[in-house]
């Protein structure tokens, strides 16, 4: 569980919509705001790896909010989007659901590549 007072970063959480393209042929994801929420970022893992000949960087990070009816049906096709600080996007890894006093949602994300 995270306290109030650990909530430092703006987060804004989308959900995706996929539409076809003027063309028919293929459908384009846009992201649609869901909520603006206070979080707590944690880091918890990082690691590189070597691809080809370039080093690819990969981090896990935690991501604890308040619990509303709202934000329920996070899941990983979902994004949050860091407003304030280092502006990063995070693709969704897992909702670990509610802590037991449905005060916080844990969210389990990573650093989406090219930000």
């Amino acid at each position: 569980m995270s306290r109030i007072g650990n909530k430092r970063c703006r987060v804004r959480l989308e959900s995706p919509t996929d539409a076809p393209d003027s063309f028919g042929d293929s459908f384009e994801r846009t992201y649609s705001e869901i909520k603006t929420v206070w979080a707590s970022v944690v880091p918890v893992r990082a690691r590189e790896r070597d691809v080809g000949r370039e080093i690819e960087a990969d981090t896990t990070h935690r991501v604890f909010i308040r619990y509303s009816t709202e934000v329920q049906g996070i899941n990983h096709k979902w994004r949050i989007v860091e407003i304030n600080g280092a502006q990063r996007v995070f693709d969704i890894i897992s909702n670990l659901g509610p802590d037991a006093k449905m005060r916080d949602i844990e969210i389990l994300a990573r650093v989406r590549d090219g930000n």
